[in-house]
């Protein structure tokens, strides 16, 4: 499968794309980038699934396909706390930190990211805890590449 890319050329993790809506019936596929996620651990390729799955969302919730640039400012507003509520009914014993992380990767740059990242205090969802930027980037890249402590394997290979 051929790796996917975002429009600056920077490889992406995953897409959701041929989004059409036709006579009351919503279509879109989402594809995984292979490659990129080849080290990734299974927490980390389902919030992959998750955060393309909201998108599909969003935009059938708007019932058109000319939001997606605007989905990561609504995700991170309004679907963080249920992201790590999904990933957690999904993987009991996987860390309200790591959750956090996971549900924040996809939505950098966002104006919560921001800000987050300016105050270097991220929130770890479901409790009064917070965590600075290097803990939360570091907990989300250790998921990326497979060595985040007390993880599941990476999804076995087709």
């Amino acid at each position: 499968m051929p790796e996917l890319f975002d429009k600056n050329g920077k490889p992406v993790n995953g897409k959701t794309t041929g989004y059409n809506y036709n006579a009351g019936i919503f279509t879109c596929s989402i594809i995984l980038n292979e490659s990129a996620l080849s080290n990734a651990i299974q927490e980390y390729t389902v919030a992959t699934i998750i955060h393309e799955s909201l998108h599909a969302y969003l935009q059938y919730k708007a019932g058109n396909t000319l939001q997606h640039g605007q989905n990561h400012e609504e995700i991170s507003k309004d679907y963080i706390v249920p992201f790590v509520n999904i990933m957690k009914s999904i993987y009991p014993d996987l860390d309200l930190k790591d959750a956090t992380a996971l549900a924040w990767g996809g939505v950098q740059g966002t104006s919560l990211w921001n800000e987050s990242y300016k105050n270097n205090s991220f929130k770890i969802v479901g409790t009064t805890e917070v965590m600075d930027f290097s803990t939360i980037k570091g907990l989300d890249n250790a998921h990326y590449y497979g060595i985040a402590d007390n993880s599941t394997p990476p999804c076995p290979k087709k």
